[in-house]
């Protein structure tokens, strides 16, 4: 068989490179580019462009044009975001005349082809104190617009996130030029592909999953080719420059989003749609974009209004931006009047009243950017304006937005002529063009705004992690106090099916749902739910299955909410007490209030009983409230709502919904979506279900989730209970054999010692150490689905917590990874904390400590006494083994060959160690007579292997050598050794000193290494030194090429 071919970080480089000169993209490798090492901009390229553009520009034109488009004395975040502002928009100098002035366009987006487009790959950049080289640079007109960074996909230590690490600490700590002029990132390791800013946190780095806007989604190894295809097609990534990279008007909160595929389209798709439809030559609809909940709907709207702001054919439009609820239009509102620069328009206001809105849009004669509720137009008038080019946006396209019927209703005795608020607004502008966004969109919504133009799926949203998965719970059968309830329910929902929407048929609703609301309200029944909920929810909290313990319950009305309410306060009062903060706010952010536990959130009455009149308070008291509940840290952990919050509120860590009121249809969507938000450590959001509306759920996802989870089910509690059964029985079988009695015991030193050999057990073979990893991980995530089911024995929880609390200890012990004790059970919590407490376990905390952080002298006899009293052969292997990497890696900074040999020896320790036993069968037969001293004699090994480190480190001062020096002494050194010659090693330490001081001079030349004067002039200086100390010059190749490799060695990490 041949030699195993890798796949590592060059290959992936590679690859990628030869996908961009597909594109028409030039190569270049950065060692080749004649420059100053400091300077980031391909001043020849510019110079090119800016000629081949404006051929009358003159040399000191372009010297001005090309110094005056960088901001770098602002700081990164404002001089990235203004030098960006000039490279989008352009700017002017003045001409050499003093008389004129020339506009600069520093791309051509109208015609790609006459841009420069380069791939760059290993352009090393000289920083103020640290230099760095990018895996590749992609360049236009030679400025730097994109830095992408690669790591090997067969590496396990390898991953996509070190790649972000290296782009968004390393680099813009040590070569911050670089990043005044990017527009944004790329990381990837050939599976996983993803782009984001190196102002963008870890999550919010996305897949670009489409090439089209109609292609389907791809990921795995795919997604790499469909990344580039997507964004790096000329036309493709100037437009995403253009128009798709956002900065609000304020720099404080280093705020830069780049847009996401699925915003991309929408809003590109809807701006070549609307064109056609526009009036006198179009019917006014725009087109209805369906995008699933929570998947960025506002920033596709700030997107498409940029679009339309500067699109030529809409002759400077009007934009109408239109939500049917305060609090959306208050969210909206903030974030389009921070968006001023960005489009293109100061004139962005947030209509107060009627009146005024009335009054501003009639006197608007083009442009500018109004945001309103749809409630405000709710006076019969005159037309406001029959221009065409008025573009009007709907968020959430449904409910009133879609009321366009007028009917004469008798109020008060009198007989009175209403108008839809939809009607009116159709009818104060005529010719405008209306546009939809939603996430339940309806019949009526592509009636009023046109077919769907693109869409974006629950399915796909999940899939991309955009969007968390959803799992469900019923729970009705435990709550009904008899099965007539049951069957008024089921009642109420199958008459809703055939439902319209005429008045008389909403009335009949009304008085249906009346009826419902008084079987729900049920004091009986009330009492059972109130109780389920609470063992319900402290169940969650106990097994550490909740991020945040942050839950909504939504009570069909407010008498029944506030009931609710009473009977949470009269059976858990602690809940009710004022608390602060059970941990400290992020830094920047206010310190959240001391506030209850539980409080409910509704608007008052004006007939409401003195006791919930109070309780729901004014509208700042719910604004503060809203405030709290967003704040992870804050006491406030569970919101009893009715109406309030159900849509358009967003808490990514919110992760229990549980539902008591009949919702039906879109609302039911948009109710459910509230635990859809993706936040680290949330697996799944959970809905709870009270009424038992299971089917009208599934109708509801068949016809809004288009390919949601199982076809237009969600996932059940139950599913995963069977998950959790048979992944417990795939441990036990795994562990047969293994006494895990001392565990269940009451005695905590028995506990602990069955932790311990737990853990050996487990690492007694790399690839059941594995699986048994990813397994519990599976094993856990399931259980959090269904910690309260009554499928679940407490023989099987017990399990549970044994295998959970086994894998945290070894995440322990193999990454220094403290164990996750936030989401454990409490039982396994306390366990784990005085296991870790022991003195067994504390020791091995401390070596793990002190391995992690360098503090003390690692490689000392003290040291190692201690690793070697450590009880567990694998357990101690696992530690010398982090030790040993260690150490070899430290000495390879300075010293490649004597790190080279080291790691030659060390790999083979480890070889053994992977192959010392048959296979798994044969293991779980022999483990109680074997492997321990096999691994003993591996430690051993490891251990003189470490003590030869410390030697060696030792060596040079023995030798009057600094390290550096005797890294050229091991050079010669091991040349005798090889060439078996007769040579007064007395002599080496001098020339070990001569060797590292003309490398010295050869390393003060800029880019010495791909120069070949310079190399040439090197081997010289070398053969020199050999000569002056009587060294063979038969040897010179041998001696140039370890010290070469010796000083790109240094060089690379001393960056």
């Amino acid at each position: 068989m041949g030699e195993c071919t890798k796949f590592g970080e060059e290959d992936l480089e590679h690859a990628i490179i030869e996908d961009f000169k597909a594109r028409g993209y030039e190569h270049v490798k950065g060692e080749t580019i004649q420059r100053d090492r400091r300077e980031v901009i391909l001043f020849n390229d510019l110079q090119t462009y800016l000629r081949h553009r404006y051929p009358d520009i003159t040399d000191g034109e372009i010297r001005v044009a090309a110094t005056m488009f960088r901001v770098s004395d602002r700081g990164d975040y404002v001089s990235n975001r203004e030098t960006l502002q000039r490279i989008r928009e352009g700017y002017s100098i003045k001409r050499e005349d003093m008389k004129t002035t020339l506009w600069i366009n520093l791309l051509d987006f109208q015609h790609p082809e006459n841009n420069i487009f380069k791939i760059v790959n290993q352009l090393e950049i000289q920083g103020p104190k640290n230099d760095r080289r990018p895996d590749a640079i992609v360049y236009v007109n030679g400025i730097p617009l994109v830095v992408l960074e690669f790591k090997s996909a067969i590496r396990e230590d390898a991953t996509i996130y070190s790649a972000y690490q290296q782009l968004n600490i390393r680099y813009i700590r040590d070569i911050p030029e670089l990043f005044i002029y990017n527009a944004f990132t790329v990381i990837s390791d050939g599976v996983n592909s993803k782009a984001g800013t190196v102002f963008t946190d870890y999550p919010d780095y996305y897949s670009w999953n489409r090439s089209e806007a109609k292609d389907p989604s791809s990921d795995g190894v795919n997604s790499l080719r469909t990344l580039i295809d997507g964004m790096f097609r000329k036309e493709r990534l100037l437009a995403i420059i253009r128009d798709f990279i956002y900065f609000p008007d304020d720099s404080g909160s280093n705020e830069k989003i780049l847009c996401r595929y699925p915003q991309f389209f929408a809003a590109t798709e809807l701006l070549d749609n609307i064109g056609p439809h526009m009036k006198p030559k179009g019917d006014g609809k725009g087109g209805t974009y369906f995008g699933t909940t929570g998947c960025g709907k506002s920033f596709t709207m700030l997107f498409l209004t940029r679009l339309l702001m500067r699109s030529k054919e809409m002759r400077n439009p009007t934009i109408i931006l239109i939500t049917d609820r305060e609090d959306l239009d208050n969210q909206l509102s903030k974030q389009f009047i921070r968006s001023r620069r960005f489009l293109g328009d100061e004139n962005v206001l947030s209509m107060d009243t009627g009146t005024n809105l009335r009054n501003k849009l009639k006197d608007v004669a083009s442009g500018g950017v109004y945001l309103s509720t749809i409630q405000k137009f709710n006076e019969e008038g005159s037309m406001l304006s029959d221009r065409s080019n008025i573009i009007i946006i709907s968020d959430e396209a449904h409910r009133s937005q879609l009321n366009m019927e007028q009917a004469d209703k008798i109020i008060d005795g009198k007989r009175k002529h209403t108008v839809g608020f939809a009607r009116i607004l159709h009818d104060s502008f005529p010719n405008a063009t209306y546009v939809g966004f939603s996430g339940t969109p309806i019949d009526e919504t592509m009636e009023v705004f046109g077919d769907i133009v693109d869409e974006y799926t629950m399915a796909e949203s999940e899939k991309d992690r955009i969007t968390s998965k959803i799992v469900y719970e019923g729970r009705a059968a435990k709550v009904a106090l008899a099965e007539d309830q049951m069957a008024a329910i089921e009642e109420y929902y199958k008459d809703s099916l055939d439902r319209g929407a005429n008045e008389y048929q909403v009335e009949k609703s009304k008085k249906d749902l009346s009826k419902l609301d008084i079987i729900i309200g049920n004091e009986g029944r009330l009492e059972k739910v109130s109780d389920d909920f609470i063992a319900h929810y402290e169940a969650r909290v106990a097994e550490g299955a909740t991020v945040a313990g942050k839950a909504m319950f939504v009570c069909a009305n407010r008498r029944i909410a506030y009931d609710f309410y009473q009977m949470l306060k009269r059976k858990r009062p602690e809940w009710f007490e004022v608390r602060e903060a059970d941990r400290p706010p992020k830094e920047g952010e206010e310190k959240a209030e001391p506030i209850e536990m539980v409080k409910l959130v509704a608007t008052r009455g004006s007939n409401d009983p003195a006791d919930l009149f109070e309780l729901c308070g004014d509208s700042a008291y719910r604004s503060n409230l809203q405030t709290q509940f967003k704040k992870i840290e804050s006491n406030f952990k569970i919101a009893i709502v009715v109406d309030m919050w159900l849509t358009g509120f967003d808490v990514p860590f919110l992760d229990a919904m549980y539902l008591d009121k009949p919702i039906q249809k879109h609302s039911l969507i948009q109710a459910i979506s509230r635990v859809n938000r993706i936040y680290e450590g949330k697996e799944y959001g959970l809905i709870v279900d009270y009424l038992g509306i299971k089917k009208e759920l599934d109708l509801a996802l068949n016809k809004y989730a288009r390919g949601g989870i199982g076809r237009g089910t969600y996932p059940e509690s139950g599913e995963f209970a069977k998950i959790v059964k048979e992944t417990l029985s795939a441990l036990d079988g795994r562990f047969h054999g293994f006494d895990s009695s001392g565990y269940y015991s009451d005695d905590s030193s028995k506990q602990i010692d069955c932790l311990g050999r737990a853990m050996e057990f487990v690492q007694q073979d790399k690839e059941f150490e594995h699986w048994f990893m990813s397994t519990v991980r599976k094993l856990k995530t399931a259980y959090n689905n269904c910690v309260y089911s009554d499928d679940i024995t407490a023989d099987e929880r017990s399990r549970i917590y044994f295998y959970c609390g086994v894998r945290s200890m070894i995440a322990k012990i193999i990454s220094g990874n403290a164990p996750d004790t936030a989401q454990m059970n409490r039982k396994v919590r306390e366990m784990l904390e005085k296991a870790i407490q022991s003195d067994e376990v504390s020791q091995i905390g401390i070596i793990i400590d002190n391995i992690e952080t360098d503090r003390i002298d690692l490689l000392s006899d003290e040291y190692l006494e201690k690793l070697e009293s450590i009880p567990g052969s694998n357990t101690k292997f696992k530690l010398l083994e982090r030790l040993t990497r260690m150490a070899i890696g430290n000495l390879r900074k300075i010293n490649k060959l004597k790190a080279d040999s080291f790691s030659e020896r060390f790999n083979k320790i480890v070889q053994k160690y992977n192959d010392r036993h048959m296979g798994a069968e044969e293991l779980r037969q022999i483990i109680n007579s074997m492997t321990d001293d096999v691994v003993e004699m591996l430690n051993s090994e490891l251990v003189s292997l470490i003590r030869s480190i410390d030697k060696e480190e030792k060596e040079a001062d023995a030798l009057g050598l600094t390290r550096q020096e005797k890294a050229f002494y091991d050079i010669l050194a091991h040349t005798i050794e090889i060439y078996q010659f007769e040579f007064d090693t007395a002599k080496l330490p001098d020339m070990a000193r001569d060797l590292k001081t003309c490398t010295d001079e050869v390393c003060s030349v800029l880019d010495w290494s791909s120069k070949e004067d310079v190399k040439d002039g090197l081997r010289m200086k070398i053969a020199m030194v050999m000569q002056k100390h009587g060294f063979p010059p038969i040897y010179l190749n041998g001696v140039y090429d370890e010290v070469f490799k010796q000083m790109e060695n240094y060089k690379r990490y001393s960056e």
